[in-house]
């Protein structure tokens, strides 16, 4: 078992590497993949007997290779001859997203990069390598039956079909052997390898002959082609020995090896057949025109290498193309050099293009040639590029010359021509003049003076212009930048304002001639129902710092039509139309519970709370006044804050109770004494809680018109009248807080009797009654609760005590004993001290 499951794990490492590079290129790729394996994990593969490999299959449910018939052998190594290298799943995945990984940059394009000046640029990289890397998913994939032209020449492998019409009818499929015959039936084996498609034709034609007497005709295709080896050296991106289809080219070779590498050339490919080399090959011709006229379909045994790069020339700047490039001769002169780029563009500056040139290896020069002088003499005087050259192609200025601009309050502003002695009024009628609200005091020409390059301001009249004042109608100089203003850039746009109760709201407009206050009042959709119309306001603000205010009686203006008080307006005029005091439904109060009508009431300015309780039909039977609430929303927001404010202090105090406590205290008497500390203080925050936030204390059976408690109502008041409560509530230091019916004949006392008494925390001194209308009273164990009322028995004040360890006899023994023995040892030191310092003096 245990040798079973080796031999499982050993080829499943042989899937691994199947899955990474399929069969065809196993040869070129698994290398790789090996190379990633451990010596053990080699050594055992190699030790695998083809039995050992065999028993593998079997286990796994896989066929052997002695168990496929030889047609199902020939058929695999065709399927497999479609595949044609290892997948990297992260070029796969690429592909798939339609992303294109960018390449590292070789040497090459590495010892250009600082010769480029504009770093923000895409760097220049070498021509003609990337259309292998842009190969969909960088793979190459053959299909196995493409149709074949009549100068294919068999290959063992090859399925063929006769087709024999005329006075004889017959159809014949016939595999070409590994002999590279085929056995035609009636006639015998006939050699075709090496032949092509119509000289195939042509033999089995004459072998046929000698069998049928009568004429007939024959044809010959090839149904599927079989395969070939060819081998793929020297800086391919992936060398080495591949299978393929019998019909691939030269060229769809290059691709399925994935292209040279940028060390290798592309310009001096060979193909090497039976040790001579039959075709070299030159990608640029395909790359820059698509042209296939070398292309050669591969035979067995065929050998691709790519050498080493030659020279190479890079060229940046204005030019088509730029790029790094390789030389096909040591004599490629400059101008066809530029034209291998894409010739230069119309902004090129053909006065000086710069060549870069490493003399002798010593240094570096730098070469400025006059293209357009070069290419009338190139003839005469050829220039021939170098190797590791860098031409670098400027572009024209990016300056339009000979011209002048116009800005401003003109028909036709831009810029023009500058024609010889053009004088502004010239330039104006090219503009078809001024535009109407044009400033006539002033215009201004901006001039560049040499040779400082500094702006010098001309100012102009346009009024003196007109009138032929050669001063102000100057001669134009070329880049002069006239500038025309508007009045309203000068003097300002003159606007009025209006706010308050018109229909537009606030918004300010242009002021017009002759504009009234009425007009204002029309452009800002007239006034609203709600405008008091006795009294609006007029202001004005008058240089240097004065402000007017005028009153406006609108009902006169706008219904009698009293031009008096219809004043006329000036700029940066404000009127302000004022709104009707209580106008309109905006504030309200709500009423819920028992009464005839609750809801929201709208409420007018005064109304007192007795009005609205009229208007919302009185009480109903149910109603429980003594415990209606009165809600706030101005006293509530204050409240909250300081509700939020004291039980921050309450915690503060709390965490410093916790934190007196002695250190050392038995913690059966620390447990109690944080429980007390957590008991009194959550007493607190309960009182808190039962508080209504907003609530304002009305004795709402006492309410009556113009009373006390018959207050004057806000916005958003609230009034809540319950249902009659029967009950009292005991909460705090009592064993069993809850509620019990109301009985008139109960007190307080008899009430927290009734909850089983006081704890033994209870602070009986201190008990509070809060009464169903809000109000809190300081209760005797006598007093008389009433129907809703809350009865607060709170906790006795907390005391903490130093904590003391009780007197134990067998310490106080110990230390007494412990005592002695130091005091003797102290007094038998001394008596030898003394003792030897008699014996010395004597």
């Amino acid at each position: 078992m245990k040798r079973s499951m080796k031999l499982i794990a050993l080829f499943l490492v042989f899937c691994f590497i199947n899955t990474i590079s399929p069969l065809p290129v196993f040869a070129a790729s698994a290398s790789e993949a090996i190379k990633r394996l451990t010596p053990q994990q080699k050594q055992q593969i190699k030790d695998l007997t083809p039995a050992e490999k065999n028993e593998i299959k079997g286990l796994l449910g896989l066929e052997t290779q002695s168990s496929q018939s030889p047609n199902q052998a020939t058929q695999t190594i065709k399927e497999e001859a479609t595949l044609t290298g290892p997948i990297d799943p992260e070029e796969l995945k690429a592909a798939e997203e339609g992303e294109l990984i960018e390449e590292e940059l070789s040497q090459i394009e590495e010892g250009y990069q600082e010769k480029i000046s504009d770093r923000t640029k895409r760097p220049l990289r070498q021509f003609g390598y990337d259309i292998f890397s842009k190969t969909v998913g960088r793979q190459f994939t053959l299909i196995p039956s493409v149709p074949v032209g009549p100068d294919y020449r068999i290959h063992p492998g090859d399925d063929l079909l006769v087709t024999i019409w005329g006075n004889v009818n017959d159809t014949f499929a016939l595999r070409v052997d590994e002999r590279g015959a085929v056995t035609l039936p009636k006639v015998g084996v006939v050699a075709l390898a090496g032949l092509i498609l119509a000289e195939a034709r042509d033999v089995l034609y004459e072998r046929l002959a000698t069998i049928f007497v009568a004429d007939f005709n024959i044809d010959l295709t090839v149904k599927e082609v079989g395969s070939i080896k060819v081998y793929l050296l020297g800086d391919f991106k992936k060398p080495g020995a591949y299978t393929i289809l019998a019909n691939t080219s030269l060229y769809d070779a290059i691709f399925i090896g994935g292209g040279p590498t940028r060390k290798g050339t592309l310009r001096n490919i060979k193909l090497v057949r039976n040790g001579k080399v039959i075709r070299t090959v030159d990608l640029y011709d395909f790359i820059l025109t698509g042209n296939k006229n070398d292309d050669v379909l591969l035979q067995s045994g065929d050998v691709i290498r790519v050498p080493q790069i030659g020279d190479v020339v890079a060229i940046s700047g204005n030019v088509r193309n730029p790029a790094i490039y390789e030389l096909m001769s040591t004599r490629t002169e400059l101008s066809d050099f530029i034209s291998l780029a894409g010739g230069v563009t119309p902004t090129t500056y053909l006065q000086r293009i710069q060549i870069e040139r490493k003399e002798a290896n010593i240094e570096e020069t730098a070469l400025d040639i006059n293209y357009a002088d070069y290419l009338k003499t190139k003839y005469a005087k050829p220039l021939y590029l170098k190797n590791e050259d860098f031409i670098a192609v400027f572009s024209i200025e990016p300056v339009v010359r000979n011209v002048v601009y116009l800005s401003g309050n003109v028909n036709r502003p831009g810029r023009y021509e500058l024609d010889p002695k053009m004088s502004l009024m010239d330039l104006f009628v090219k503009a078809d003049g001024l535009a109407p609200g044009t400033y006539m005091e002033r215009a201004q020409i901006v001039r560049i003076v040499p040779p400082k390059i500094q702006p010098e301001i001309i100012a102009v009249n346009l009024t003196r212009m007109k009138m032929g004042v050669a001063k102000d109608n100057p001669e134009l100089k070329e880049f002069d930048n006239i500038r025309v203003y508007s009045k309203e850039e000068i003097e300002g746009i003159p606007m009025v304002h209006v706010s308050g109760d018109v229909v537009d709201g606030d918004n300010s407009y242009l002021l017009t001639e002759d504009m009234n206050v009425s007009d204002l009042i029309f452009l800002a959709g007239g006034v609203k129902d709600s405008a008091y119309l006795k009294k609006a306001e007029l202001v004005r603000f008058e240089p240097p710092n004065k402000t007017y205010f005028y009153e406006v009686d609108l009902d006169k203006v706008l219904k009698e039509g009293d031009r008096s008080q219809d004043y006329l307006l000036q700029a940066n005029d404000y009127l302000f139309v004022r709104q009707t005091p209580d106008y309109g439904v905006d504030k309200t109060v709500t009423m819920v519970g028992n009464v005839i009508f609750p809801g929201a009431y709208a409420i007018y300015q005064g109304e007192r709370l007795s009005s609205v309780i009229g208007r919302a039909g009185g009480y109903t039977s149910n109603a429980f006044l003594s415990g209606a609430i009165f809600v706030r929303e101005s006293i509530k927001e204050e409240q909250e804050i300081d509700a939020q404010r004291l039980k921050s202090q309450l915690e503060e105090r709390k965490q410093r109770d916790l934190a007196q406590l002695p250190i050392g205290m038995p913690s059966e008497e620390a447990a109690y004494h944080i429980k007390q500390i957590n008991a009194t203080y959550d007493f607190e925050y309960k009182k808190m809680d039962v508080q209504i936030p907003g609530r304002l204390l009305i004795d709402f059976n006492k309410i009556k018109p113009g009373n006390r408690e018959d207050i004057l109502l806000q916005d958003g008041d609230r009034i809540i009248v319950p249902n009659y409560v029967n009950n009292v509530t005991v909460m705090g230091e009592v064993y069993s807080p809850g509620t019990i019916f109301y009985d008139p004949k109960y007190s307080v006392g008899d009430y927290v009797d009734i909850c089983g008494g006081g704890t033994s925390f209870a602070n009986s001194g201190q008990i509070m009654l809060l009464r169903a209308s809000g109000r809190v009273e300081k209760s005797v164990w006598f007093t008389k609760a009433q129907a809703g009322d809350t009865i607060i028995v709170p906790a006795k004040p907390l005391k903490i005590a130093r904590y003391e360890q009780p007197f134990s006899w067998n310490e106080f023994w110990i230390t007494t004993a412990n005592a002695a023995t130091t005091f003797a040892q102290t007094t038998t030191a001394l008596i030898t001290v003394y003792l030897l310092y008699k014996s010395v003096n004597q």
